[in-house]
C-alpha cells in the first residue's frame, strides 16, 4: 500500500495528472468551440477558423508564455497560473455560448491564445521537475488519459454533451482541479531556476535550438499535408471523440518508447513521416473516414510526444526551462501551415504529392543533422559509464571506500545522505571527501564533479 501511495504522490505522477487536467480543460473547450462554429459556418470555413487561425493563436499564446517565463519566474507561481486559468474561463464562456459568428470567432481566438499560455505552464514546470526517464511517460500518459476522459464525457446526453451548454459546468470543474494540482506542484515544492541549473547545463553546439524548431515545424507541416481533420467529415458522421482514442494509444506508446530510448523515439517519429504518403494514396480509395482519422491520430501521438520531449531535453541541456514551451509552439505553427498548404494545393493532387515529397526530403536531411547534434556525442565516446569511472578511479589511485563515496557524490548526495547509505558517520564521510579532493587536485565537490564530467563528456566539453 505504501508503494502505491508513494507512486501516486511521486513527481512524475503528479505532473502527469496536472497535464491531464490542463489538457482536458483546454480540449473540452476547444472541441465545444469547434462544434459551436459549425452552427454558423460551412465546414470549409470552420477548418480555416479552427485548424489554421486557432492553431496560429495557440502558437502565439505559447510565444507570449515563453517571453513571460524567460524574463520572470511566473511559471513558478501557482497564483499566476490561477489568473491565467481565470482569463481562459472568461473568454471561453462567450466562445461556446455566442449568438453570432463574429462573437464566437473573436472570443474563440482569444481562447486559443489562452490555451497556448496554459500549455506553456504545463510544459515548462514539469520539464524542471521530471527526470529525463519520466518526461515522455508523464506527457504521453497525461495526454492519453485526457483523451479517454473526453471520450467518456462525450457519451453523456446521447453523445451531445460537448455540443450543449452543460459543458460549461465541466469547464469550471476542470479549471478548479487544474488550479488545485498547480498548488500542489508549485506551492509545496516551488520550482526555481538556480545557478545550479546553469552550472549543470551542457549547452548544445551552435544553433541547435533553431535547427530543432525547424525540424518540428517541418514534421508537423509534412504530416498535415498528407491528412488534415476536415470538419465536413465530422458533419457527415465521423465520431471525433472516438477517433481520438487512437491518439491516446499513440501518445502512451510513444511516451514509453521515448523514455526507454530517445533515439528509438526519434526513429519511430521519422518513420511515421511515411504516413502522409500512405494517406495521400488512400485518399483515392473509398475507405471509411473513421479508419483514416484513427490511423492518423495514432501516428500523430508520436509527433506530439517527440516535439515536446525534444525541447524538454534541450531546455535541460541549456539550463533554461522556458525553452520547453518551444516544441509545441513550433508544432502548432507547422500544424496551421500544413493545413493551409493542404487546402491551397487541394485542386491538384499530383502537385500536392510533389510538394510533400520535396518537404519530406528537406525534413529528413535536417532531422539527420539534428540527430548528429544530439546523439553523435553518445556514439563518439563509446566507453561505458563503468569504464569511465574505473579509469578515473585508477588515475587518482582511489581506495574502495573512496570509490563508493565518489559514486554518491556524482549523484549529488549530501554528506548526511552518503553517511546513511554507507552506514558510517558524517565525519568519516568528510574524511574520505577530503582525501578525494586531495588526490584529484580539486578544492570543492563541484570542482570534482566538473573534472569527472570532463572525462565523461569529452566531445561536449570540447565543443
Amino acid at each position: 500500500m505504501r508503494r502505491i501511495i508513494r507512486f501516486f504522490c511521486s513527481a512524475h505522477s503528479v505532473c502527469a495528472l496536472w497535464i491531464a487536467l490542463c489538457f482536458s480543460l483546454t480540449s473540452v473547450a476547444y472541441l465545444s468551440w469547434v462544434y459551436h462554429l459549425m452552427d454558423f459556418a460551412a465546414p470549409e470555413r470552420v477548418d480555416v477558423y479552427s485548424l489554421i487561425l486557432g492553431y496560429s493563436c495557440q502558437a502565439a499564446g505559447l510565444a507570449v508564455g515563453f517571453l513571460l517565463f524567460r524574463k520572470t519566474q511566473a511559471m513558478a507561481d501557482w497564483k499566476i497560473f490561477s489568473m491565467a486559468v481565470l482569463c481562459f474561463c472568461v473568454v471561453t464562456l462567450p466562445a461556446i455560448m455566442g449568438n453570432t459568428l463574429a462573437s464566437t470567432l473573436l472570443f474563440g481566438l482569444l481562447m486559443n491564445v489562452s490555451i497556448g499560455i496554459l500549455a506553456g505552464f504545463y510544459l515548462c514546470v514539469p520539464a524542471g521537475k521530471l527526470k529525463e526517464a519520466h518526461r515522455g511517460k508523464s506527457f504521453g500518459f497525461g495526454y492519453g488519459l485526457s483523451t479517454i476522459f473526453i471520450f467518456a464525457v462525450s457519451l453523456l446526453e446521447n453523445q451531445t454533451f460537448l455540443r450543449s451548454q452543460a459543458v460549461l459546468i465541466l469547464v469550471l470543474l476542470l479549471a478548479t482541479a487544474a488550479i488545485g494540482a498547480a498548488f500542489v506542484l508549485l506551492e509545496k515544492k516551488p520550482y526555481q531556476e538556480t545557478e545550479k541549473d546553469q552550472r549543470a547545463a551542457k549547452p548544445l553546439p551552435g544553433n541547435t535550438v533553431w535547427l530543432a524548431g525547424a525540424v518540428v515545424v517541418l514534421l508537423s507541416l509534412v504530416k498535415n499535408l498528407g491528412f488534415s481533420f476536415r470538419m465536413e467529415e465530422i458533419q457527415a458522421g465521423t465520431n471525433l471523440e472516438l477517433s481520438r482514442l487512437f491518439y491516446g494509444a499513440g501518445l502512451i506508446t510513444a511516451g514509453m518508447i521515448a523514455d526507454k530510448s530517445r533515439k528509438s523515439g526519434a526513429t519511430c517519429t521519422v518513420t511515421a513521416l511515411a504516413l502522409p504518403f500512405v494517406m495521400l494514396a488512400l485518399s483515392a480509395e473509398s475507405l471509411p473516414a473513421m479508419i483514416c482519422w484513427g490511423l492518423d491520430y495514432l501516428f500523430y501521438g508520436f509527433f506530439s510526444v517527440y516535439r515536446v520531449v525534444l525541447f524538454m531535453d534541450i531546455a535541460e541541456r541549456n539550463g533554461h526551462w522556458p525553452l520547453a514551451a518551444l516544441g509545441l509552439l513550433a508544432g502548432r505553427a507547422g500544424d496551421a501551415l500544413g493545413t493551409a498548404c493542404c487546402r491551397l494545393f487541394s485542386f491538384n493532387r499530383v502537385l500536392l504529392i510533389g510538394f510533400t515529397l520535396v518537404l519530406f526530403v528537406v525534413t529528413l536531411l535536417l532531422f539527420i543533422r539534428l540527430c548528429q547534434r544530439l546523439y553523435m556525442p553518445e556514439i563518439v565516446r563509446e566507453k561505458s559509464e563503468r569504464e569511465v569511472f574505473e579509469s578515473f578511479a585508477i588515475q587518482h589511485d582511489l581506495s574502495a571506500r573512496e570509490r563508493e563515496v565518489l559514486r554518491l557524490i556524482l549523484t549529488e548526495q549530501s554528506v548526511p545522505q552518503i553517511a546513511e547509505q554507507l552506514f558510517v558517520t558524517e565525519s568519516t564521510v568528510r574524511y574520505h571527501i577530503h582525501h578525494l579532493l586531495q588526490k584529484s587536485g580539486c578544492k570543492t565537490r563541484q570542482e570534482l564533479m566538473n573534472q569527472y564530467n570532463i572525462k565523461r563528456y569529452p566531445q561536449i566539453t570540447k565543443e
